[in-house]
């Protein structure tokens, strides 16, 4: 019951990434600034995306530290979450995926 309630919370707003409780995490999204804040302890990527004003809806490619994972998935203390649009168009056929590869991060 207690998870059932945490689930239909309004999703908390970034909190400062100095504060001790929960784990820190990195948000990246293209054409957007960096977001650094703490999920609750055991907080999971749909929770860290609501925090950020992301949108889980397709037409995103989401990933933490480079892989895909599923909105479950329970976030540590350092991950750097990446959401790229899938962009169709060009000159290849069907859609075209960009990368961002943030190894300066």
């Amino acid at each position: 019951m207690v998870e059932d309630q945490r689930q239909r919370q309004a999703p908390r707003r970034p909190r400062d990434i100095k504060s001790g409780e929960g784990a820190a995490v990195r948000l990246v999204q293209l054409g957007k600034a960096i977001q650094s804040f703490r999920v609750p302890e055991g907080g999971t990527l749909e929770q860290a995306l609501s925090m950020g004003d992301i949108a889980t809806r397709g037409g995103m490619d989401i990933r933490v530290n480079g892989k895909k994972v599923a909105l479950t998935y329970a976030l540590q203390d350092g991950d750097l979450i990446t959401v790229v649009p899938f962009i169709r168009g060009g000159v290849a056929a069907g859609p075209v995926r960009v990368k961002i590869y943030m190894d300066y991060l």
